[in-house]
């Protein structure tokens, strides 16, 4: 178990799915977690279930980048300096080219990548962060590397975000403060059922047995790596892009 004692950590999307593993790991692992999102009664069904004390919800609204600033202050405000900041909201929709929306497609890179931005921004304000502790963390995917049909916008959002990270790295290392992504293939959240619609049940399952013979990625499974990206144990790696493949070769 890393060691997150007294440490303050703003996850986005910990109503469901990864973020939500993500802040309960944290908490268990002693972190003060703002649980940040946009449906208040979800998120406040995690935060009470949360181990340990002083964990708050705070709502932003994804197409307003600077509330998304004003939440990092608020947060702040409220639970001192933050330690790390991990984006886990986002959204996928698999199309073709012929069938994107240039509004969806809008939509999609503002919630996957400039939230993510937004929240860089707002947490990087001296003052706001704790510079020997400091990590943020994306959650991004592997499409964003290595990128399937019908994949064109959600994987140039994850490739936004991976391109960022790295500049970012350079670009705060000297102040303390480190920038990672986790980058998973198929992970079986409710997300996994827009691929499953897309390419079919039978070929979604054969490219399970056959495209990651160690099987389906857990939630838990990402978490865990989010939880050494916010620990000690990771002091020394910045800008860096962390695939789970579950053995799969792209």
């Amino acid at each position: 178990m890393y060691d997150l004692g007294g440490r303050v950590i703003a996850v986005t999307g910990a109503s469901s799915g990864i973020g939500r593993i993500v802040a309960f790991k944290a908490a268990s692992a002693g972190a003060h977690v703002a649980c940040c999102g946009r449906n208040y009664d979800k998120l406040e069904l995690v935060r009470v279930s949360l181990p340990g004390e002083g964990h708050y919800t705070y709502l932003f609204d994804s197409m307003d980048l600077n509330g998304v600033e004003k939440m990092i202050v608020t947060a702040v405000k409220d639970m001192g300096p933050l330690s790390g900041v991990v984006h886990s909201a986002g959204i996928s929709a698999l199309r073709l080219l012929r069938d994107i929306s240039y509004d969806s497609a809008m939509e999609m890179m503002q919630i996957n990548f400039m939230v993510f931005l937004a929240l860089a921004k707002g947490a990087s304000r001296r003052g706001r962060y704790k510079p020997s502790e400091m990590s943020v963390v994306g959650i991004s995917s592997l499409a964003g590397m290595y990128p399937d049909p019908g994949f064109s916008v959600y994987a140039a959002s994850k490739a936004a975000l991976n391109a960022s990270v790295k500049s970012l790295a350079k670009e705060y290392a000297s102040r303390g403060i480190r920038f990672n992504a986790v980058c998973p293939s198929i992970v079986n959240t409710p997300m996994k059922e827009n691929f499953t619609a897309f390419i079919g049940e039978n070929a979604f399952n054969e490219k399970i047995e056959k495209g990651m013979p160690l099987g389906l990625i857990e939630p838990d499974d990402v978490a865990n790596s989010v939880l050494f990206l916010l620990s000690d144990e990771s002091n020394k790696i910045s800008g860096a892009l962390i695939e789970i493949n579950s053995g799969g070769s792209f």
